[in-house]
């Protein structure tokens, strides 16, 4: 019988999201500069919904890492 592999925690899968969010921000910002005026601010508006990903996701992320901190292992 094999043991199951841990998981990772959730602020490191957090954070490793927020690492992929952050890639895909970079994506639509220069979407942005190459747009004309009209794509331009829908780009803008697509890299503001999308910080507002990174900053939900790294809530859960310093959240997890606090509960973590406080909590003694078994």
């Amino acid at each position: 019988m094999t043991t199951p592999a841990l998981l990772p925690s959730l602020d490191d899968a957090a954070l490793r999201h927020a690492t992929q969010l952050l890639d895909e921000l970079r994506g639509i910002v220069q979407a942005a500069r190459c747009s004309d005026d009209a794509g331009r601010v829908d780009r803008i508006e697509d890299a503001l919904a999308q910080l507002r990903a990174v900053s939900a996701t790294l809530r859960t992320a310093l959240i997890s890492a606090r509960d973590r901190s406080v909590v003694p292992p078994d």
